[in-house]
């Protein structure tokens, strides 16, 4: 069977979403298919985050049972533990909470799907020795004994990209993978992006940013005001009347190596 027999990764059909008084995903209809490296790219209030909130459960859209659904593999209801073998999910936000923990404990967690690791006795040998190679392959086994708050924003998004390759996801989706790092930081994780996709592993991406946008991402979808502003092969989406309209200002595009940016 191949990828195309099976359903795809991600379907959204006429999906909504309120939070509090504001409705800050109006009608979106889109599918991910396994395999395809995707940007989903606005700015700031677009609707970025609650649609990454709508596939991780930790929002849950206006359900209509006769016009709206959300799949994820075909499947309408999942298991969150059961989640993380398909799709990593990589934020910021995971390693922000007041808990003291090696960069090493902090890895082996995303096997239990938690913020740090209840119980070392549960980790078996062969767990143990494929987070030790996933560390290695992102160059961070040197942070094994260090503690998360004691390293650099750089180091610290890739522990937890190294959390969510532990399990061995199909895909990763990354939420604003760039935020608050510096310039090379930023520039050494596109790259690292770029090996892991290269490794035959999907690259879901949501950002803000253009520059995230590694050459390795096939289709990008434009998201304003909560809507699908466009949606298309890279090379059509990315231009400069379409960034123009996006953001709101005229804009010059320069590509470069297969990265784009604004000026």
């Amino acid at each position: 069977m191949t990828k195309r027999d099976l359903p795809p990764l991600i379907e959204f059909k006429n999906i909504s979403l309120m939070r509090g008084e504001r409705l800050c995903l109006k009608n979106i209809n889109m599918v991910i298919n396994r395999g395809q490296n995707l940007a989903i790219l606005g700015p700031n209030g677009a609707g970025k985050s609650s649609l990454i909130k709508t596939i991780t459960r930790e929002l849950y859209p206006i359900f209509d049972p006769h016009d709206s659904s959300l799949r994820i593999l075909g499947q309408e209801n999942w298991d969150v533990f059961s989640l993380r073998s398909q799709l990593g999910i990589v934020s910021a936000e995971i390693l922000s909470q007041d808990i003291s923990q090696t960069c090493k404990e902090a890895v082996l967690s995303g096997y239990f799907g938690s913020p740090y690791l209840h119980d070392a006795n549960l980790v078996s040998p062969q767990m143990e020795t494929y987070a030790k190679d996933i560390m290695h392959m992102l160059e961070i086994d040197h942070l094994a004994k260090r503690l998360t708050d004691e390293i650099s924003s750089g180091e610290a998004r890739r522990v937890v990209i190294a959390r969510a390759l532990v399990n061995n996801p199909q895909s990763l989706l990354l939420d604003e993978p760039t935020t608050n790092l510096d310039m090379k930081s930023a520039h050494q994780l596109r790259m690292l992006l770029s090996k892991i996709s290269n490794m035959d592993t999907q690259i879901i991406l949501v950002t803000h940013n253009l520059t995230d946008i590694i050459p390795e991402i096939d289709r990008v979808v434009m998201l304003k005001d909560g809507s699908i502003f466009r949606d298309g092969v890279k090379t059509e989406i990315m231009t400069e009347a379409n960034f123009s309209e996006l953001f709101g200002f005229e804009v010059n595009l320069l590509n470069k190596d297969g990265f784009y940016y604004l000026y």
